[in-house]
């Protein structure tokens, strides 16, 4: 009966919201040190279509276009990770006597998506339950593992903000894990390993995406009345950084609001914060049109960026 009151709690917990990856893998694993698996049978069948139902509702989550335009900027860098890790992977299963089909689900799970791809591949490669759970265990592994142990590496080799989000988003295999470890290292390494889809583009010091206001044809409009209750106006030297890259510091400059106050410029453009992002990884403004007045980001070199984030 305690086992099986414990494991029931253990489940309320993990599905609550409470816990953390890491932390739900570590109760799971004291719990299968302990105790038995009460409901070992319904467990091994239900985890299964689990797995493949949420790797379904994934893909039903994707924009489809979207998914081709990431594909194409990211082509190169997929298909030399993935050929790299699927060699490595089974070259080290046959060195260490590793069972063919665990060591192809594990170089599977690290090449391309972890879980849901073992998940996806198991049933096609005949997979047995054992095989299944050997792989999914030593993947959840890992990812603990990165999401405790990138940031501590990153400043190791001193990796800057954006070179940390873009390795973590390679890297690590569950996407709250990159989450984890990117926010752990920064505001700024966290909206490059989450990157929305708009690009590179110039935000503050903490990673907080910056906008410019225009009529819709490239003429700057000014904020004043309603509008600044959706927008506010950068002040000071806020500008410090930018989402991927560094400023060029000849296009920094500031126009003095009626108040007296400064407002950062950039290429010559007054820029604004959007009262509707939260933090450093969100741009909910971009592309947005409010009456006659549409915001958009701004790249590097002081051009507007007009790409609407990808959802």
């Amino acid at each position: 009966m305690i086992p099986t009151i414990l494991f029931l709690l253990a489940l309320l917990f993990a599905a609550s919201g409470w816990a953390s990856p890491p932390l739900a893998l570590a109760i799971g694993l004291v719990f299968g040190l302990l105790f038995q698996n009460p409901f070992a049978a319904s467990a091994t069948k239900w985890s299964r279509w689990l797995l493949q139902a949420s790797v379904v509702g994934l893909g039903f989550g994707m924009n489809l276009h979207e998914v081709v335009r990431a594909g194409r900027s990211g082509f190169v860098y997929t298909l030399l990770g993935i050929v790299f890790a699927m060699t490595a992977g089974m070259a080290l299963g046959a060195l260490l006597g590793v069972q063919r089909a665990a060591a192809f689900l594990i170089s599977t799970g690290t090449a391309i998506c972890g879980g849901s791809a073992i998940a996806a591949v198991g049933p096609v490669a005949g997979a047995s339950d054992e095989e299944m759970a050997v792989s999914l265990g030593t993947i959840f592994v890992l990812n603990s593992l990165a999401l405790l142990t990138f940031p501590f590496i990153g400043a190791s080799f001193d990796l800057s903000q954006s070179q940390f989000g873009l390795w973590a988003a390679l890297a690590i295999h569950d996407t709250s894990s990159v989450v984890g470890a990117a926010a752990k290292y920064g505001a700024v390494a966290l909206a490059v390993a989450t990157k929305p889809g708009v690009g590179v583009y110039v935000s503050d010091e903490a990673g907080r995406a910056v906008y410019v206001l225009d009529d819709g044809t490239g003429t700057q409009v000014a904020c004043t009345g309603t509008c600044m209750t959706e927008f506010q106006p950068v002040a000071g030297k806020a500008v410090a950084g930018a989402h991927a890259e560094p400023l060029k510091a000849d296009l920094i400059g500031a126009a003095t609001l009626p108040d007296g106050t400064a407002q950062v410029t950039y290429a010559g453009k007054p820029l604004y914060y959007s009262t509707a992002d939260q933090g450093a990884s969100t741009v909910n403004a971009q592309a947005k049109k409010s009456g006659k007045t549409s915001a958009y980001l701004v790249s590097p070199n002081g051009t507007e960026i007009k790409k609407k984030p990808t959802k």
